[in-house]
C-alpha cells in the first residue's frame, strides 16, 4: 500500500505501509524506555511537628548556628497570641480581647542531601 500526499506547495510525498510502521514502532520504544527509566523515589517530609519557638526578640536567631536548646518546642499550627491573658482593655486593635503583641521566633532543624540536585524544595 502507497500513500501520496501533497504539501501546500504541490510538491508530492509517497509514504509506503512499511514507513508508517516503523515510524509507529519508534515511537513505541521510546515511549516504553522513557516509563521505564529507574526514577528516584521522592521523600516527603511533614515540616508540622518539632518547632523551636521563643516569644521575645532573640538577637541572632536566623543565624544557622544559633543555639535555641533552651526554647520550648511544639507542634505547628501554633499561634502564641492566644497564650496570654484575655483581657478588655487590651491594645491590640485587630485581635479584640487578646494582649499578647510583640516579637515571637519560629525555627525549624533539617537537614538537606549534600547533593544540590536533590535540594528541591515544594510547598
Amino acid at each position: 500500500m502507497i500513500f501520496h500526499r501533497a504539501d501546500a506547495s504541490g510538491k508530492e510525498f509517497i509514504v509506503n505501509k512499511y514507513s508508517i510502521i516503523i515510524a509507529l514502532l519508534s515511537i513505541e520504544a521510546f515511549t516504553f524506555n522513557a516509563q521505564s527509566a529507574p526514577q528516584k523515589a521522592r521523600q516527603h517530609v511533614l515540616m508540622d511537628d518539632q518547632w523551636q519557638f521563643i516569644q521575645s526578640d532573640a538577637q541572632g536567631a536566623e543565624k544557622q548556628g544559633f543555639d535555641d536548646t533552651h526554647w520550648r518546642t511544639l507542634d505547628l499550627p501554633h499561634d502564641w497570641s492566644i497564650e496570654g491573658e484575655f483581657r478588655e482593655d487590651a491594645t491590640n486593635k485587630r485581635r479584640r480581647w487578646l494582649s499578647s503583641t510583640g516579637i515571637g521566633w519560629y525555627r525549624k532543624h533539617f537537614r538537606l542531601s549534600a547533593d544540590p540536585k536533590e535540594q528541591k524544595c515544594v510547598d
